[in-house]
């Protein structure tokens, strides 16, 4: 496992589990991260069920930086960030 607090460079998994706990329906809303028009409810199957999706990412200068911006649809909705 890297630690990125630890390496000037290093490629580490970037785990951001979604639950749409605002949103019921698939199409209500879409995140664009990593992924262009992610519908989080028509990924995990049903509404308020939570999903996994890993990125690779690269360290940089003890940094790893998360940007977000509006979906198409609705705000982004992460639940939490895990780094391994």
């Amino acid at each position: 496992m890297a630690d990125p607090t630890q390496a000037s460079s290093a490629t580490v998994s970037l785990v951001p589990p979604f639950s749409p706990i605002l949103v019921h329906s698939g199409g209500a809303a879409y995140t664009d991260t990593v992924l262009t028009n992610f519908d989080i409810v028509a990924a995990a199957g049903a509404a308020l069920t939570a999903i996994d999706k890993t990125f690779p990412v690269t360290v940089i200068n003890n940094r790893i930086t998360i940007q977000f911006t509006s979906g198409s649809v609705d705000l982004p909705k992460v639940s939490v960030i895990q780094i391994h």
